[in-house]
């Protein structure tokens, strides 16, 4: 029982935290070789608190162990000067989805599926952010999964809220997939982002019941980027790209 004997181990576990919280403040923005031991105390945090989240059956100290692991793997592949760290956290974020997906219907492991999304939602955010930022190669492929993510989340759990993840995740990854084939001009980012938020609004309207909240400001900025990117091609003394392009619009809202 977490809550038997607190005369005694409540002292303990509030020298546990403060310990606990030191650590993660001190190694975890610390950048002191080797950095295999900074992989090595995140490793021992995420094991730990594993068990201890296990064993007392609280599914909220299960946040620390999946926010220990990405740190340590992070840390961890940067010892070794192997750049994969996105592309292992962008794999560790989808085996948490999945790890809280397949206890969806489980009234019981309510609790655990929501630490299990939330980390791996809150870690794929945070990994695209920093891929965006630094323009890294080949990473708009794995955002696109983390923004499938929250388009299954979304549909599971009858939320029109997590929209607002879909809609920034994509456009991102189109911006990034572009630039990898050297063609992130800005009318064709422009292009390719407003096809994105309209494409995503025109299936989400046809097969999601629920209230978006986002669904008239998707539509407004989407329209909105169609336009300038259309006054950009207009502008622009190639009328090849413009005939190539307008019949991509043309095309598109067609179907639309």
């Amino acid at each position: 029982d977490f809550k038997a004997n607190l005369g005694w181990r409540l002292p303990l576990r509030i020298y546990g935290t403060f310990f606990t919280v030191w650590a993660f403040l001190f190694y975890g923005p610390a950048n002191e070789k080797p950095l295999i031991h900074t992989a090595v105390i995140f490793g021992v945090h995420a094991v730990f608190f594993a068990l201890y989240a296990l064993k007392y059956r609280l599914a909220t100290i299960g946040y620390i162990s999946t926010t220990a692991l990405a740190i340590s793997v992070v840390y961890l592949f940067n010892h070794f000067k192997v750049d994969i760290w996105f592309e292992v956290l962008a794999v560790l974020s989808t085996l948490y989805y999945f790890a809280g997906f397949a206890m969806r219907n489980s009234e019981s492991l309510k609790p655990w599926r929501t630490m299990f999304t939330i980390s791996s939602l809150t870690l794929g955010s945070i990994i695209s952010l920093t891929a965006l930022s630094t323009q890294r190669e080949y990473s708009g492929w794995y955002i696109a999964v983390i923004g499938m993510l929250f388009i299954i989340e979304m549909y599971s759990q009858k939320q029109g809220g997590l929209e607002l993840g879909a809609q920034l995740l994509f456009p991102a990854a189109v911006y990034l997939i572009l630039a990898d084939f050297k063609t992130a001009e800005t009318v064709y980012t422009l292009i390719g982002i407003s096809i994105t938020w309209l494409a995503l609004d025109t299936i989400f309207a046809l097969t999601f019941k629920e209230k978006r909240p986002l669904e008239i400001s998707v539509k407004v900025i989407g329209a909105t980027t169609a336009l300038m990117a259309s006054l950009i091609l207009a502008g622009e003394n190639d009328p090849d790209k413009a005939a190539i392009c307008f019949g991509i619009y043309t095309f598109f809202f067609a179907l639309y």
